[in-house]
């Protein structure tokens, strides 16, 4: 378990953020102005990684991460990657940014029925060179079991291609013959001020809303 406030905080890591692997419970946390850079192959201003994680009323603001030279996906405001992990009631302010795809406000892939609720996010989203699935709360699902639900982004979304408010990629759906567990966006609002993919060309993935 880790609680309490970090302040005015600088963290230069090859893998991470203020922790490495969140594994077990995390809860009321805030986070404040606080600037993480790296060059590993997943980073969180908070975490790394969520690995059978519940993540719960952690609050990050006026802070940046800079994956300028990270050198693998999955780069988020609270976490880079998810897995078998629960993220609810955390609100992040950032600026992130990455050469690499994946990347969100809240996370940049999730996997193994791994779930995003309740969450709200600000700030800026940003892909350098023509990185994709860049979005306000989850860069991409990979896998079945997907939840992001009654989340709220107003975070400016910029990249190459597959920009969104909400979720960048969803790779199975509700639908699919794959998977009894479909991967799902519920009650969500895109109330983004900008989602512009600004190297799309003709058969490629654009933008949307969510």
């Amino acid at each position: 378990r880790i609680n309490g406030a970090l302040k005015d905080c600088l963290v230069s890591v090859s893998d991470g953020g203020v922790c490495g692997v969140a594994f077990g419970e995390y809860y009321d946390l805030t986070i404040d102005n606080a600037k993480v850079v790296t060059n590993g192959p997943a980073a969180g201003i908070f975490a790394a990684e969520g690995y059978y994680a519940k993540i719960h009323n952690i609050k990050i603001t006026n802070s940046v991460l800079d994956g300028a030279k990270c050198g693998n996906t999955g780069v988020g405001g609270i976490c880079g990657k998810m897995t078998y992990t629960e993220i609810y009631a955390c609100s992040a302010d950032v600026e992130v940014s990455s050469p690499k795809n994946y990347v969100g406000g809240i996370c940049g892939w999730m996997k193994s029925e791994s779930s995003i609720h309740d969450c709200i996010t600000s700030g800026k989203v940003t892909g350098i060179g023509g990185a994709q699935r860049f979005a306000g709360i989850l860069g991409g699902n990979i896998g079945k079991g997907g939840l992001v639900a009654n989340c709220i982004s107003t975070a400016e979304i910029e990249t190459g291609i597959c920009a969104a408010g909400i979720v960048g990629h969803m790779n199975e759906d509700a639908s699919s013959a794959k998977s009894k567990l479909g991967n799902q966006v519920i009650g969500c609002i895109a109330w983004n001020p900008s989602v512009v993919a600004n190297k799309c060309r003709v058969n490629q993935y654009s933008s949307g809303a969510v």
